[in-house]
Order: structure tokens, then sequence, then C-alpha cells
């Protein structure tokens, strides 16, 4: 996993330029393509919105971004959440340097075989002041930490989709537990022989979700979701959507 800084303006009309790149860069014919932009909270946001995103905030400087995940030993299925794990590790920068940050990306998996994010993170800085090089390993610990915990849970129900296929049987004194370490943070896997148990699990991936402090619920895969998400989620899954 690594985290490349291509370069940082204070420049608008630079920046934009960066993002009509990122959205339009040729594909493997060199046909031009349109891709979707996401953002902190945002599924989907359009060119125009971005720009106007990037005219409302005066004195920024934007960063451009590029996570590049491993072919074989992380992105090997090509299964992983990469929007996700663009949003724990802004969440992680957020937290470290303690001040709003927004970030503007899409997914490249076109021209490529090898997937990859294109981020503008824009952040407001002080006179001065500088995002140091211990700043950006938060960031890139946080990714790293967040591809670890997806891999193992993606396997993990993989695995046991695998042996329900093949018939195996299983019973409740043989079963295979997956927490996540309160201290840590780190995906543990308490192995015997048997089917995956989850006590709380996600809507979204059937992973167990941890009660955080703030009453909010976390997977290892999505993030934190809160009670509405999951009950939205629940509905719609409900209705067959």
């Amino acid at each position: 996993m690594a985290i490349v800084r291509a370069h940082y303006t204070r420049s608008r009309s630079k920046i934009k330029a960066t993002l009509r790149y990122i959205i339009h860069r040729p594909g493997r014919e060199g046909e031009r393509l349109t891709r979707e932009l996401f953002g902190n909270f945002e599924e989907a946001i359009s060119k125009a919105d971005a720009y106007q995103l990037i005219d409302a905030e005066r004195g920024m400087t934007y960063f451009h971004l590029k996570f590049n995940f491993h072919p074989t030993r992380e992105d090997s299925r090509k299964n992983l959440d990469l929007r996700d794990i663009t949003r724990q590790s802004m969440f992680a920068l957020t937290e470290r340097l303690q001040r709003p940050i927004r970030f503007l990306a899409v997914e490249h998996n076109d021209h490529t075989d090898l997937r990859h994010i294109h981020a503008i993170v824009m952040v407001k800085l002080r006179r001065g002041e500088r995002i140091s090089r211990e700043d950006w390993q938060v960031c890139r610990e946080a990714a790293i930490e967040q591809v670890r915990l997806q891999r193992r849970a993606l396997d993990a129900i993989m695995q046991v989709q695998k042996d329900i296929q093949q018939g195996k049987a299983y019973t409740p004194s043989r079963m295979r537990v997956y927490s996540v370490s309160k201290s840590r943070g780190v995906q543990r896997g308490y192995r015997s022989q048997g089917v995956l148990y989850l006590s709380n699990p996600c809507p979204k991936c059937a992973q167990s979700l941890k009660t955080l402090k703030s009453g909010a619920e976390w997977c290892p895969v999505h993030g934190v979701m809160n009670r509405e998400q999951r009950q939205r989620i629940r509905q719609g899954q409900g209705l067959g959507l």
C-alpha cells in the first residue's frame, strides 16, 4: 500500500485542471471517459458541484494524492472497498490535524489492471504551517490497517460461502469468530473449525459491529455506521432493493 503525493498548490485554477484530468483521463484505447467523483460523505458529486466546493473556500491548500494497492497481497480479488479506505485514511488525517478536511476522489480501474484512487485533499493551513511526513504516515497507516481488515473479513466470508457450497456441516460448537482488538484495532481470528459466528452483524457485509463510546457502531469494512443507516439498509434488503 502506498500513498503518493503528486503535488500541492494554492491555485484554484490549477487544482480544477487536476480535477478534470482525474475525471476524464483517457482509457486504454485513448477514449475520453467520465468517472464518478465521491467525497467525505457523498457517493456521487458532479464536476460543477466540485468546482463550487473549491470556489467556496478561500485560502486553502490543495494536495493531489494517489492511493496504490498491491495487486497480490491487498487487492488480488479486486473486491476491496476503495472508497471506504480513502474515507478512513482522511478521517485519520482529520483527527491528526484537528481541523476539517474535505476531499474529492475518483477510482481509476479502466486504464490499468491496478485499481487505484486519485484524491484532491483540501485543507486550510496557517501561515508557515506544513503537513509533515509524520502526518502523511498516519494517513498511510490508517489506509493500510483498513486494507488488512477488509482483506481478512472478505476472505473469511468467501471461505464460509465456499464451505457451505461444498455441503460442510456446522454446529454451534464448531465456529470461527472474528473480533476487533480494542487495544490495537487489529482484527484477530479465533479459529477452530466451522462457520463465521457474528453476534451483531453489519447489514452490508455481515461483519461483527463494535460499539463505540459515542453509541455509534463500527464495521471493519464499512467504518462507522449509525442506527439510521443500519435501519435504511435493512429496510432496503427487506424490500429486495
